[in-house]
């Protein structure tokens, strides 16, 4: 890597590094601050709105991140007229689509007996409609600051665009707490969430236009043919998004249903937990991936390879070290962060950890096809994977209860490792015992990289 990447490399670690920071701080932080405030019925309840809106995100039926790398290749070869016609085709895709189906959900909310279908009890009918209203106005922002941050990126700015994404995430979790210091229930929280969500995309979109001055809004560049060009890789985004979202949200609204919100809340947490390392290995990832996209854009196959296999080895290392240290602390640290509130058994906990160092392996093999928009197959493996965990974990949990859940899903995420590598050795010519060499070769130029940009 020339001294260029790596200068870029540092920039987007360390815009990574903060969003990382506020992330965990966001994720952890929440749980004592609502606890204290809320019960944990209404807790577990604010939980269950919460996982619907997530699904509003499929409507923009991947387009988002098939454009950021669609563009962020064409830029890499001097070809803004494609990268603005790409954007302006997405954006007006993705706009029409996201407020119809917003629509349509609001509908359907407003009608839906959503107390009664959900074991609520603090929340009437009205209260949960409101607040899934609210809750979705913040995803059709979060939709177009997504949209708008494709200038950033394709500038090799990745860096600014997650310090700025972070800096929103980090005043949303300030004002929360003062909502909740001054007594808000759910929809105070839900009204915070929206109207920081729109103030974020303003000052992205003005960021964005600033450094890519070819980035200009409108429909007079959108056409036909580029949509057909990126509706392929974008079907591939929206698979992982909904496999995502089954995955993800999908168990909270099963355990919800089966088990009632006391048990949404000890999932849910124990889960967070499990899932920090893979935030924490997002700065790999994330910073990795537009790199990826531009070594392609330039047909440099070496590089990609050299790429992929960095965040390999980071993750190979990564779940070595957080499996042994959740293992040990893992349950001290629930104690301390829900002051005594959410227990901790171990054997839960293992089980969402194994859960969530698959995810954060299979993540890093498929770092080089998420880049490229080869993710197709991926998309279909993840699908199928998470489908049926989450069928197995209905018909499980009434007869094993939360462990059963628990393993259910790992079983799931660990299938996924196994097809995800045969999928990435063909794509980069690649053998097996390669990848294998590149998981097991200390990580010391991401390090070098991390050490350097702190």
């Amino acid at each position: 890597m020339n001294e260029t990447i790596r200068g870029r490399l540092r920039r987007g670690l360390g815009g990574q590094a903060f969003s990382q920071v506020v992330n965990l701080a966001f994720q952890f932080g929440t749980v004592p601050l609502f606890l204290h405030f809320w019960d944990k019925s209404l807790y577990g309840e604010w939980l269950i709105l919460a996982a619907f809106p997530a699904y509003l995100v499929i409507s923009n039926l991947g387009f988002t991140n098939a454009t950021s790398y669609e563009v962020t290749m064409r830029v890499s070869r001097d070809d803004t007229e494609g990268a603005l016609r790409a954007f302006q085709t997405s954006w007006v895709f993705v706009t029409l689509i996201s407020l119809a189906v917003a629509g349509l959900l609001l509908l359907g909310l407003f009608l839906a007996p959503l107390a009664s279908w959900f074991n609520l009890t603090e929340l009437t009918d009205g209260d949960a409609a409101v607040v899934l209203a609210l809750l979705l106005i913040q995803i059709l922002f979060n939709i177009q600051t997504g949209i708008a941050a494709v200038g950033l990126m394709s500038a090799g700015q990745y860096g600014l665009q997650s310090y700025l994404t972070a800096l929103t995430r980090l005043v949303s979790l300030v004002l929360i707490a003062g909502a909740l210091i001054a007594g808000a229930r759910p929809l105070g929280v839900a009204i915070v969430f929206a109207s920081v969500e729109a103030v974020g995309f303003l000052v992205v979109a003005v960021f964005a236009h600033r450094h890519s001055p070819w980035l200009a809004y409108g429909i007079a560049h959108a056409s036909r043919e580029t949509w057909r060009q990126l509706a392929p890789p974008s079907l591939g985004f929206v698979g992982l998004t909904v496999a995502n979202a089954i995955s993800i949200q999908g168990p909270i609204i099963v355990l919800g249903a089966i088990l009632g919100p006391s048990a949404v809340a000890v999932f849910a947490t124990l889960r967070m937990l499990a899932r920090a390392v893979v935030l924490f290995a997002n700065l790999a990832f994330s910073t990795l991936r537009p790199e990826i996209a531009i070594a392609y854009g330039k047909d440099d196959i070496d590089l990609v390879r050299r790429l992929n296999n960095r965040a390999i080895q980071f993750a190979a290392w990564l779940s070595m070290a957080a499996f042994v240290g959740l293992m040990i602390f893992g349950p001290a640290i629930v104690d301390f962060w829900t002051v005594g509130r959410i227990p901790a058994p171990r054997t839960l906990l293992g089980l969402l950890v194994i859960g969530g160092l698959s995810t954060m392996m299979w993540h890093a093999v498929a770092t080089a096809l998420y880049a490229t928009n080869n993710n197709r197959a991926i998309a279909a493996i993840y699908g199928i994977s998470a489908a049926s965990g989450l069928a197995v974990l209905a018909l499980v949990t009434p007869m094993f209860g939360i462990n059963g859940a628990a393993a259910a899903l790992a079983i799931a995420e660990m299938a996924v490792v196994l097809l995800v590598v045969g999928r990435t050795m063909a794509f980069l010519d690649q053998r097996f015992l390669s990848l294998v060499l590149a998981a097991l070769k200390p990580p010391t130029d991401v390090l070098r990289v991390l050490r350097r940009g702190s």
